[in-house]
């Protein structure tokens, strides 16, 4: 097939060729690849320059047909694989697709998406009813799964990052070409930095930080989509996000979710976009402060960057996508962490301590461990940093607690930092045994858990040497420790809880209070299992927060929430009834934190009841109450978004007249009032 025939190839063998190439059925690789080289070099205009494939598509509508078709194709087969697993076994599937992305490599597929993505042509061009300017989105598309393919198989990234593949996805990274573009640039660019160091050099050549730093910082990323959805959509783009509709809004269209704000579900797939990007951004500059300590330095003097992580720390974890930004955040300042000029800023300067007491508290356990992850480094540096945690008694006060918890992960960090906290000889751990780090304690977890004996060992000799009220304390309970023990008992806690049970049913709230803590003084911490071994049982968990609702119920904030604190560290297992426990005491902390007036925790822990049981009207209208009261102490702008859908990031609001409230609509507005608002607005009915 010379170049001057191929020019001339008619429509119908377009199709024909993109039929065959994308043949899932055993045909010979080898014929397949011969016919697809000789299409896409047909399709990249050859060897001709770009403007002279620029000049080609203006005037021959053939070739303007066969690029938009191929690359459509190719996307509609990307998009079709995943309904063939419903039919083919897993392994099968894999195999299919490996092989196409093979014979697609091989036949400089990338060297024709390349072109595609420098060819600059005008937007009127049309083929089709579909413009040209569409071949950009699914041409990024393409190169994403050949570049998550690369990723998967440990292959062709090499030839990918020096081929110029980096600098092209930066060109479509911000969405000035197209909007569309920037979710496929973004996430492909993010895997390519995963695995290669050449392609995060390259980010950085390209003024990525920067880019990328905007992009995490507050709502900036949900504010650019959110300005092209408003300027309105080409019907193409509505088509293209029709598309993917079932893949990104997946969850929410199986569970008849109603959106009672906006309804255009293109609006929610760029919505959901917006997030993934974001956090696909927060994701390279992970990789590029993961090489070292210049690359760190370079990360935390973006101004944009230290600022996005920093705020993103201080702000209450509603949403999913909350949790995922602040985790992401977390990861990378305990990346920085190594360098310890830059911790020590981060200490002494943005003041991140302070944010940590809450943090630290949260319920949800993948963010508790990256809190937990960034303690551990400042506590590895010592000097300063390590002092500040150190002198930090909320944060001892929920080491202490979270030490209680069966979580495997989060029992290795909290050692590894209780041993850094007292290595030095000039450290005092005072504060730590007077917050929780008791003789008595450390034998409960010594007995009882599974912590590392050797490391255990240690951690009691730095603090026997350095803390002198750890050594009057093991003095005194040294004489009582192995009748304590004995009076540890599975049973007798189990009929105690019960008999507390009675006194709450029948409103005698403070007689149930004494069993409950009758109870807890000779509950085990564990129950030992069919092997022997020490396992998780739900009694310690029941008792505190059954404890907690009691205190509640006389109005004891106090009690309450340091009750809840203890039930929530011990029902971080992964079973349904650890989580139904934590759930639940999580509901109630955020009860006791808002009668505290620590809006903060409280919009914390009830978010996290909203996102586990957001159809219980109990949980809804607490949590419209705590909301008022956080925006009237902070204000709107650290959760810019509605107070009804949780939607609206990146858009102008709507205030309520009477108070700090905001929504994203008239109708959420509406549904508000209806629904609660008026008990707690400032402008009462």
């Amino acid at each position: 097939m010379s170049s001057k025939k191929t020019f001339a190839l008619e429509k119908s063998e377009v199709d024909a060729t993109m039929k065959e190439i994308l043949d899932v059925r055993k045909v010979s690789e080898k014929a397949k690849k011969k016919k697809a080289e000789r299409f896409f070099h047909f399709l990249g205009g050859g060897d001709s320059p770009i403007e002279a494939v620029e000049l080609a598509l203006g005037r021959n509508e053939n070739l303007q047909y066969a690029q938009v078709k191929s690359v459509t194709e190719i996307v509609k087969f990307l998009d079709q694989f995943g309904e063939t697993r419903v039919c083919l076994e897993e392994e099968r599937c894999i195999e299919i697709l490996h092989a196409l992305v093979r014979v697609l490599y091989q036949c400089n597929l990338l060297k024709v998406l390349q072109k595609f993505l420098q060819l600059r042509i005008p937007d009127e061009s049309i083929c089709k009813g579909i413009p040209w300017k569409s071949i950009y989105f699914n041409s990024l598309t393409i190169l994403k799964s050949m570049i998550d393919f690369a990723k998967k198989m440990d292959t062709q990234s090499k030839t990918i990052v020096e081929t110029g593949t980096v600098e092209l996805l930066m060109d479509y990274s911000d969405g000035t070409v197209d909007i569309l573009t920037c979710f496929p640039a973004v996430t492909g660019l993010s895997s390519l930095c995963t695995i290669s160091m050449e392609a995060r050099e390259r980010v950085i050549f390209c003024n990525g930080l920067t880019k990328f730093g905007y992009l995490i910082l507050k709502d900036n990323c949900q504010k650019m989509h959110f300005k092209a959805y408003q300027q309105g959509l080409k019907p193409f783009q509505v088509k293209e996000l029709d598309r993917v509709r079932n893949v990104y809004l997946h969850e929410e269209l199986m569970e008849g979710k109603k959106y009672v704000g906006r309804s255009d579900l293109s609006y929610h797939v760029l919505k959901k976009w917006s997030k993934k990007v974001q956090l696909a951004a927060g994701h390279i500059i992970l990789k590029i402060a993961e090489q070292n300590d210049r690359h760190r330095k370079l990360v935390f003097e973006n101004k944009f960057i230290s600022k996005a992580i920093v705020k993103w720390i201080k702000a209450p974890v509603i949403l999913h996508g909350d949790s995922e930004m602040i985790d992401i955040s977390l990861r990378i300042m305990a990346t920085l962490c190594f360098n310890e000029e830059v911790a020590l800023q981060l200490v002494e300067q943005y003041g991140i301590i302070e944010h940590f007491e809450h943090g630290v508290n949260v319920p949800d356990r993948d963010l508790v461990l990256s809190f937990l992850a960034v303690i551990l480094q400042l506590s590895n540096l010592g000097g300063r940093c390590r002092a500040a945690v150190l002198e930090n008694k909320d944060i001892i006060q929920s080491l202490a607690t979270f030490a209680f918890s069966h979580d495997k992960e989060i029992q290795n960090v909290l050692i590894h930092i209780l041993v850094q906290l007292v290595d030095n000889p000039q450290s005092s751990g005072d504060n730590l045994v007077q917050h929780g780090i008791t003789p008595k304690n450390m034998l409960l977890l010594t007995h009882f858990y599974e912590y590392d004996v050797h490391i255990f060992k240690t951690f009691k000799q730095n603090l026997t040497k350095t803390c002198s009220s750890w050594r009057k304390e093991e003095i005194h309970f040294g004489r009582t420790r192995h009748e304590f023990i004995a009076t540890l008992d599975e049973q007798q806690a189990a009929r105690l809880k019960d008999m507390g049970n009675d006194k709450f049913k029948n409103e005698e709230y403070s007689v149930a209070i004494d069993f409950y803590s009758k109870a807890i003084e000779v509950c085990p911490p564990a129950k030992k299992g069919t092997n022997n071994e020490w396992k998780w049982w739900v009694v310690p968990a029941v008792l505190y927060s059954n404890r907690a609702q009691a205190f509640l119920k006389v109005k004891e904030w106090g009690p309450a929430y340091v009750d809840c604190k203890y039930a929530i560290a011990r029902s971080m297992e992964e079973n349904d009834e650890a989580s139904k426990i934590l759930t639940k005491t999580t509901y109630r902390r955020a009860r006791a934190s808002l009668e505290l007036g620590n809006y903060h925790e409280a919009l914390n822990d009830i978010a996290f009841c909203m996102r586990k049981k957001y159809k219980d009207d109990n949980v809804r209208s607490l949590y419209q109450e705590i909301l008022v009261k956080y925006r009237e102490h902070v204000g709107i702008e650290p959760i810019r978004r509605c107070a009804v859908c949780m939607e609206g990031e990146g858009e102008k609001l709507k205030r309520c007249a009477n108070c700090n409230e905001v929504y994203c609509s008239r109708s959420c507005q509406l549904y508000a009032w209806d629904t609660g608002h008026k008990t707690f607005c400032n402008g009462k009915a």
